[in-house]
């Protein structure tokens, strides 16, 4: 339920800085419970890609465009989020709420779902900027550009391959017992990518 929360955090605070407005996503989080028995993850979604793509927009990974620079960012996240887990002595495949048996990367599916809105303002931005219909290389590099990003965590900016390795860290020490909580970004500092 921690990272479904945080994950809709995230992608209020894109809307925010977009001047988007958001309150139905702060009801949504505020009813997410163990497990997401409620979908909420799913429903935060389909109000967020409407909010922030418009209300013609559909997520679909088979799709050019805006989907397939979304594939392209999750790639290169999902990359960095794998590193800190094996990096933490643990396998990228451990699921906890990701069950999809064809995917080898259940448990970075999971762990990366709170990094994930730094990659759809980024996509959000380069719209504007260019025809995504193409991935050309000015494209692929600004998605890749989001492993220089700093968020906050733990009261401190660092870049995300840190971010994430210090989630990953906290994460081993929740399921030894070391920590209550796992620690998760207080904020992605979105604002930085949309300015």
């Amino acid at each position: 339920a921690v990272l479904v929360r945080c994950k809709i955090s995230g992608q209020i605070e894109v809307l925010d800085v977009l001047g988007r407005g958001h309150a139905q996503l702060g009801q949504i989080r505020s009813e997410v419970r163990s497990g997401d028995e409620g979908n909420c993850e799913a429903l935060a979604a389909a109000v967020y890609w409407k909010s922030l793509f418009g209300s013609k927009f559909r997520r679909d990974r088979r799709s050019a465009g805006v989907n397939a620079a979304l594939n392209y960012g999750y790639t290169v996240l999902r990359s960095c989020v794998s590193r800190s887990i094996t990096g933490a002595g643990l396998h990228p495949n451990l699921p906890l709420h990701h069950r999809n048996k064809y995917s080898g990367f259940r448990l970075t599916d999971d762990l990366m779902e709170v990094f994930r809105p730094l990659v759809d303002i980024t996509v959000h931005q380069l719209a504007q900027q260019y025809d995504l219909n193409e991935l050309d290389p000015e494209v692929r590099a600004s998605l890749a550009s989001i492993l220089e990003h700093d968020v906050l965590i733990e009261k401190e900016r660092q870049k995300l391959p840190e971010a994430a390795k210090l989630m990953t860290h906290s994460f081993v020490d929740l399921c030894s017992g070391r920590v209550k909580k796992i620690t998760l970004p207080r904020s992605l500092a979105v604002d930085e990518i949309a300015s």
